[in-house]
């Protein structure tokens, strides 16, 4: 066994020693590409300029050599074995990946196996062996070199110019050594095997001529002239409309020689052997394969006069099981296209609920879409990811006190739109067979496009419930939609479909079928298939369909037990294959189907074939769509149904093992693995499965998805051990919690993160801590209850020594003293978690989410306290760590930071960009359904609103917020719409209510110990109390916000109790002693830049000023700042003192 393997197919990989790298320091992005650039050429030496040049482009070549030398050294680290092997080698001026070597008993070591050099090889080898004419050795070699190609080269580095080319290159190896495996298998006359190959490469590369030709001739030896015919007319199509050529001459004649059918006669064309095929006693009609269309003309007009309705928007067609929707649907689109307009077709798919499962399974099955549409970078990138590679593993990341993020939701969600919006055109058709499988984030973002389409849904109307979401969507939406519920085809429409099956000579068949089936058109084809196999019918030498017996008695009642009587014909073998494909969903592809079985190849396509000639198996007919498929759900439910629990067990098992060894182990697939690892009895991977199943919907932002993978693994936990269940229940405990948060359900969410709490370790224990204090804190409940919690860990963390988990956890606490008011306690704990960092970052890279929560502590800090431009500088700061580690996923650290923003230039006077950064906060909140974003976003714009003077539009923010909050409880962001409100009333006449409200909320401050909060309500009742001439009550509010304020380090606020006392002394006389006041208000303004307080300050200073001139000086001064600020209202009310000023003059 190789020591060290080295994949570059696909996604880039290495194992050493039969296990995946995972060593800390293989996480750098420039130690991976460094191994990747020497193992792209092995043994041949790479000179540190050309290095340097690819990873730093550019930069100073003193400093890049010693990044490259550091870089080295760690890619040295990560590739340390047992064997003291060197991989990397200096060389002169450079460095290079060791080839084999000869060891001491002259044998050659393959110490590295590279899967490029491997595929090149077989490829060779396969390629040899075919010119030899030794047939099955090639097919051996081929079929190992296909086996190598899991993917593209580097698909993770799809836009690097380095690897274009040999992506490429490989590419065209790789459709050159499947045609000619085609053509082996075709010598030995497994023409099904060489056709489907044929149409694998044609999904890839579809305007190869000379594949469609090899497809020709292939169909042509193996008995089936019509279908070879289809081929040219689908190749002539091709080549017409994509190219605008036509095919070459050579291909025209052959098509004349079979419609001669004289092609076994030309000397100039390769010959082929009889298909390896057994034919069977009693035949089937080919034409049972192929319902007619028919009995549907009303619907079908229907159809076509709900496309011609502009207003329109999306149209329901449900009925039973087999009752026809498909058919129908596909007429339709038939129509749709006839007439121009693009049809685009998807289908639901049972992946456990996987958000957008249904778009990624249909970009996986139009691959050129993604390639060919114009979509910006990133989003290409993250569509690329979540469609051919794997969604990074869930990593808590808290957000000031928030553990998970909707970051890759809204990243792939806004992707998956960007890409639709430009594929969907204007005027086409969506048309979703299966709709009730849907998920929910691919059934809304289907009815988020903003592109005037219309969307047709097919559903089973058992499946689809009244609550069903596809009712709810059709029901709620503002868009007109309509529905049609398929009844059973009648008796005429009966014996029209049996006219168009065939010349059928047999009185009363149409009325005996319809009879027994009700007119379900699957009944009626299943029976008849049933009938043909049996015997009873028969076609004579003339074409026409005969009777050999009383057919009658062979009908049997249900659709169920016809399927069941047609299953018990089946041989073993066959059945083998009908059972697992029942137990993979009811499609499979081959090389999954042949691993499960362990089938020799040759017999599995006998196998195949006999099913597809039974109509028991459909083999593939459109790109990209599984290669074997059962002919309808209802054979799959009957099959499952039938199966023994213990062969059940057993295949259920096999597909698990299977997928996993075929690569098919991605986030996307995890709950399907892990249903199948439980179905199988292997409950330890299963609940693994799930659990990354969980963490997946959560990452997609899929709140209900992640919950209901969640509970279902914690369902499963009794089979395990005591020691391995408490790990694993509290973190899947914290995934529920996570979950019921993200939905809002906060009560269960404290629950659960309770639960979870005590066997939780390190970070994730604190991320737990954060969300029970913030979820209390927005029910109610005092700051202090994170002392309870922090204390029970904080000893036992200090005590292991320096960790990230203990710098976030003094972070936290950190940010919990700056909600109290303590700014002394709040730097404490912020040095300790720095000097923390520092000492860590020394022996490891920091985790960039964790940096960023550091900067967010301060630059919430420096905006509490008044250092706008502090905490401007700290905001950049995480914006360029996002920017830096590639994380604009992360909307919802975006989010909070252009909130922040949005404060600092509101401070200072700066209204427009405050307006802007909480715009986009608002937007990005909006669409991860986030309120308690949404409600900061508002009140920033609320505030900014007020202090323009737009006093009605500043209330109807502050409305919105508490609409939100009526849905979510939360009483931080009730309790800020409402001061906003009090604080619009009390500018113009404030009421009783409102000061008995906000004594409410002093209240609730004080027991919260939230001293900022009572810092401002105490303002605002100095203030009402100021309007209302209850000016003691005033004064003594007044006076305890300016205490609290100086100890909390509250400068705006500092000012505005400075101004209330100039204000309070105003009103009672003592004009010199208010002058001091307010002068002192105007420099703590003056000295944050503040202008608006700068600006209130100097009218309340020229109120008391004795000396007339300076009170005019200190009022126009007061007016320029408003006006250049935008501040209407009090632009106005300064204007207006200046004429009451200048008339008493």
């Amino acid at each position: 066994m190789p020591v060290l393997e080295i994949f570059f197919f696909g996604q880039f990989e290495v194992i050493q020693n039969g296990k995946k790298i995972e060593h800390p320091l293989w996480q750098s992005r420039q130690v991976r590409s460094i191994l990747k650039f020497l193992a792209a050429a092995p043994g041949k030496p790479l000179s540190n300029s050309q290095l340097i040049e690819l990873l730093w482009p550019g930069e100073d070549a003193s400093s890049a050599q010693q990044r490259l030398y550091v870089r080295i050294s760690q890619l040295r680290k990560v590739l340390e074995n047992p064997q003291g092997h060197e991989w990397i080698q200096s060389v002169e001026g450079g460095y290079a990946l060791a080839l084999p070597h000869v060891d001491d008993t002259k044998t050659i070591k393959q110490d590295c196996w590279i899967d490029v050099n491997q595929f090149e090889e077989q490829a060779e080898l396969g390629r040899a062996a075919l010119e030899e004419k030794q047939f099955q050795k090639a097919i051996a070699s081929m079929e190992r070199a296909r086996s190598l190609y899991r993917a593209d080269y580097l698909l993770e580095d799809l836009y690097l110019e380095w690897t274009v080319g040999e992506r490429e290159r490989l590419r065209d190896l790789y459709l050159i050594t499947l045609t000619e495996l085609a053509e082996a298998y075709a010598q030995t006359g497994a023409y099904r095997r060489a056709i489907n190959i044929c149409r694998q490469i044609l999904s890839v590369e579809p305007y190869r001529e000379a594949v469609f030709l090899r497809l020709m001739l292939y169909y042509y030896y193996a008995g089936e002239k019509g279908k070879a015919l289809q081929v040219f007319q689908q190749c002539e199509q091709v080549l017409q409309q994509e190219l605008g050529v036509l095919p070459d001459r050579t291909s025209y004649e052959i098509v004349h020689r079979i419609e001669r059918g004289n092609l076994w006669d030309q000397a100039d064309l390769p010959h082929y052997p009889p298909p390896a095929f057994e034919g069977r006693l009693f035949e089937v009609p080919y034409s049972l394969g192929e319902v007619p269309f028919c009995g549907r003309e009303r619907e079908y007009a229907w159809l076509i006069q709900q496309w011609s309705e502009p207003d329109v928007r999306a149209i329901l067609l449900e009925g039973e099981a087999g009752i026809g929707k498909t058919r129908l649907a596909d007429e339709f689109g038939g129509y749709v296209a006839s007439q121009g307009k693009p049809v685009f077709k998807l289908r639901g798919i049972n992946l456990e609920n996987q958000p957008y499962s249904a778009w990624i399974k249909f970009l996986m099955e139009e691959p050129a879409w993604l390639k060919e549409t114009d979509i910006n970078t990133k989003s290409r990138n993250v569509i690329h990811t979540a469609v051919y590679g794997d969604t990074a593993k869930f990593q808590v990341e808290p957000h000031s006190l928030m553990p998970h993020q909707p970051a890759n939701s809204l990243q792939l969600g806004e992707a998956l739109q960007e890409l639709l919006q430009r594929m969907i055109v204007n005027g086409s058709l969506v048309y979703v067979d299966d709709a009730h499988l849907l998920d929910p984030k691919s059934l809304n973002l289907l009815f988020t496009l903003p592109t005037q389409f219309k969307t047709l849904l097919v559903c089973r109307t058992e499946e689809t419930l009244v609550d069903h979401p596809v009712r709810r969507l059709l029901t709620d939406e503002v868009f007109a939609s309509s529905s049609l519920l398929l009844k059973p085809i009648e008796l005429n429409a009966v014996s029209q479909l049996l006219g168009k099956l065939g010349t059928v000579q047999i009185p009363d068949l149409a009325e005996k079928l319809f009879g027994v089936s009700e007119g379900n058109p699957l009944f009626i084809i299943s029976s008849l298939q049933h009938l043909f196999e049996e015997g009873i019918l028969y076609v004579n030498i003339m074409g026409e369909w005969e009777s050999s017996g009383d057919f009658e008695k062979m009908l049997s009642p249900s659709l169920e037990q016809i399927i069941a009587l047609r299953l018990k014909q089946v041989r073993s073998p066959d059945r083998r294959v009908l059972d697992v494909l029942s137990v993979a969903g009811g499609e499979i592809d081959y090389d999954i189907l042949q691993a499960v079985l362990e089938f020799e190849e040759s017999a599995l396509l006998h196998n195949a074939d006999t099913l597809i000639d039974l109509g028991l198996l459909v083999e593939a007919r459109m790109p990209g769509e599984a290669e074997l498929t059962l002919p309808h759900a209802c054979y799959r439910d009957v099959l499952y149904q039938s199966l023994p629990d213990s062969r059940r067990r057993i295949y259920h098992r096999r597909l698990a093992e299977v997928m996993l060894k075929s690569g098919k182990a991605t986030s996307f697939n995890a709950a399907v693995l892990a249903q199948h690892f439980y179905k199988g009895g292997a409950h330890q991977e299963a609940l693994q499965f799930m659990h990354r199943a969980g963490d997946f919907a959560l990452g997609l932002y899929a709140p209900q998805q992640a919950l209901k993978s969640f509970q279902t693994a914690l369902e499963w936990l009794p089979p395990l051990t005591i020691q391995d269940k408490l790990k694993l229940e509290s973190e899947l405990r914290l995934g529920v919690a996570e979950a019921l948060r993200l939905s809002g359900d906060y009560p269960q969410a404290i629950k659960y993160y309770q639960d979870a709490f005590p066997q939780l370790e390190g970070e994730l224990k604190t991320v737990a801590a954060y969300q029970i204090l913030q979820l209390r804190v927005l029910q109610g409940g005092p700051l202090n209850s994170f002392d309870e919690l922090s204390n029970e860990f904080e000893e036992s963390l200090e005590h292991a020594g320096p960790t990230w988990a203990l710098a976030l956890l003094y972070w936290g606490q950190a940010f919990i003293a700056l909600m109290r008011g303590d700014p002394l306690e709040t730097r404490h704990r912020n040095a300790r978690g720095w000097r923390i960092a520092r000492e860590l970052s020394e022996m490891e890279p920091p985790p960039g989410w964790i940096c960023q929560r550091a900067f967010t502590v301060l630059m919430r800090a420096h905006n509490q306290w008044g250092n706008f431009r502090t905490s401007m500088h700290f905001s950049k700061r995480i914006l360029q760590l996002i920017d830096e580690a590639d994380q604009s996923q992360d909307q919802n650290t975006l989010a909070a930071v252009h909130a922040a923003l949005g404060e600092s230039y509101l401070n200072l006077g700066l209204y427009q960009q405050a307006s802007e950064k909480f715009k986009i906060c608002y937007d990005i909140a909006l669409k991860a359904s986030d309120p308690r974003l949404q409600g900061d976003a508002l009140i920033g714009l609320g505030s900014v609103r007020l202090e323009c003077g737009n006093f009605k539009d500043a209330a109807e923010k502050a409305h919105q917020v508490l609409q939100l909050v009526d849905q979510n409880v939360d009483i931080p962001r009730q309790v800020n719409a409402n001061l906003l409100l009090a604080e619009i009333e009390i500018l113009q006449s404030p009421k009783t209510e409102t000061v008995a409200l906000l004594e409410n909320y002093l209240e609730l401050a004080r027991f919260q110990d939230a001293r900022p909060y009572r810092v401002r309500i105490l303002l605002l009742l100095a203030q009402a109390k100021i309007s209302r001439q209850e000016i003691s009550q005033a004064q003594d509010y007044a006076r305890e916000a300016l205490a609290m304020a100086e100890h909390c380090k509250l400068k705006r606020q500092v000012s505005i109790a400075l101004r209330l006392l100039a204000d309070v002394k105003g009103q009672q006389g003592g004009f010199e002693a208010g002058c001091r006041f307010a002068e002192r208000s105007a420099a703590w303004a003056r000295r944050i830049e503040a202008p608006f307080e700068h600006a209130q300050a100097l009218v309340s200073w020229s109120a008391m000023h004795p000396d007339s001139a300076q009170r005019l000086k200190l009022l126009q001064k007061a007016l320029s700042i408003f006006y250049k600020l935008g501040a209407e209202f009090e632009t106005a009310r300064v204007r207006q003192q200046l004429q009451e000023l200048s008339y008493t003059q």
